[in-house]
């Protein structure tokens, strides 16, 4: 497979000391990004667009603070993720809907999701892989609530000696400029991380095998997400662009894109970024932005998610109840949610992209669903 697009090279943040008011990590360079900020973050969920009718809506996260609330007393959205981990199932025990729970003490920890009927794909979108939009519907499951961590897969590792090896594509060598690197792993992406960011340099097979490990534990059926599960779960009921709404501008609030912490690495880029900065360089520590409206973090931004799917370049034969392709042999492997250094185009919920299944890349990391 082609190595990803080359990426900039990551500077030491700096201060935001011209806007005091703020998190430093939140800073809107847009033309009135700071009204704007104001209005994502008291505004409702579902503002880009109403759910479909077969979607039940979730518990409501809107504080309901007016839209002209003050910009220095705007939360910093570090202290809305949860402070708890969430609580462990009884044996028996079905969750409710939108409700967060682990099946044992140190188990990934998940969201139910109620099934619905939703709008998947963009008819409107550039992108002839998104089309053609059509009505889908799922059954209930759950998925993570976060992306799987590097700490959730060094536990993995160590308990069933799964092999760290074959490289990954990283920037170690260049800077901005990815290649295969054999000294790449997933216990260094060339870049530092904690066991609370989310795992990356890993392949299918690796997440695949996590999956059947969980299922071994708990007697649950795990595995990856599907294509259609993630674009429903990242969408939370909304029809926007993202699932703030239709514009990226304040994305910083909700997700860990390409920002403008990233275009000062490298002034040079030819692509648009986000038009506020979230202050990370690289991967975030999961749940260091707000919520969607299902409950999940990161849904959108920090890393790419692999899913269950092959890749097929249009949407005009897809099924349309729990539909899955996953035809054997397939050359590549689809991945959601865009990462920590994309464009705002490839934040997009609609937006797919693809990799040979054996590929491990700096950028790229996996969630779980299971079976309710």
């Amino acid at each position: 497979a082609p190595p990803p697009p080359p990426r900039p090279q990551p500077l030491p943040e700096q201060d935001n000391a011209d806007a005091p008011g703020l998190p430093r990590w939140l800073v809107p360079t847009g033309a009135g990004g700071l009204a704007l900020v104001a209005l994502l973050m008291w505004s409702p969920w579902n503002q880009g667009g109403s759910a479909q009718e077969e979607v039940p809506a979730a518990p409501s996260t809107d504080p309901a603070a007016p839209a002209t609330q003050a910009t220095d007393a705007l939360p910093d959205a570090r202290s809305l993720a949860a402070s708890s981990r969430a609580p462990v199932l009884a044996s028996g025990q079905a969750p409710s809907a939108f409700q967060a729970f682990r099946d044992c003490a140190d188990c990934v920890e998940m969201v139910a999701l109620p099934g619905g009927t939703f709008r998947m794909g963009d008819d409107a979108s550039d992108e002839p892989d998104e089309k053609p939009a059509r009505d889908v519907r799922l059954s209930a499951f759950a998925i993570s609530r976060y992306p799987v961590t590097r700490g959730e897969y060094a536990a993995f590792v160590a308990a069933t000696g799964r092999a760290t090896s074959g490289g990954c594509y990283t920037d170690r060598a260049t800077r901005g400029s990815w290649a295969a690197d054999p000294q790449g792993t997933w216990r260094d992406p060339a870049f530092s991380q904690t066991d609370r960011h989310p795992v990356v340099c890993v392949d299918t097979g690796d997440a695949e095998a996590f999956a059947a490990w969980m299922s071994q534990r708990t007697g649950r059926s795990y595995r990856l997400v599907s294509e259609v599960q993630y674009e429903y779960a990242n969408r939370g009921g909304t029809r926007g662009q993202y699932f703030w709404g239709d514009s990226s501008e304040g994305a910083c609030y909700f997700a860990n894109g390409g920002d403008a912490t990233f275009k000062r690495a490298v002034p040079s880029i030819s692509w648009a970024t986000l038009a506020c900065s979230d202050g990370f360089e690289r991967t975030s520590p999961v749940g260091s932005f707000q919520a969607n409206p299902f409950g999940l973090y990161d849904s959108t931004g920090n890393v790419w998610s692999w899913t269950r799917d092959c890749y097929v370049n249009t949407y005009s034969a897809a099924g349309t109840n729990d539909p899955v392709n996953t035809t054997s042999g397939c050359a590549n492997r689809v991945f959601r949610g865009g990462s920590w250094n994309d464009d705002p185009a490839l934040l997009r919920s609609a937006n797919r992209l693809r990799y040979a299944p054996t590929g491990r890349y700096g950028v790229v990391g996996f969630r779980l669903a299971r079976t309710l």
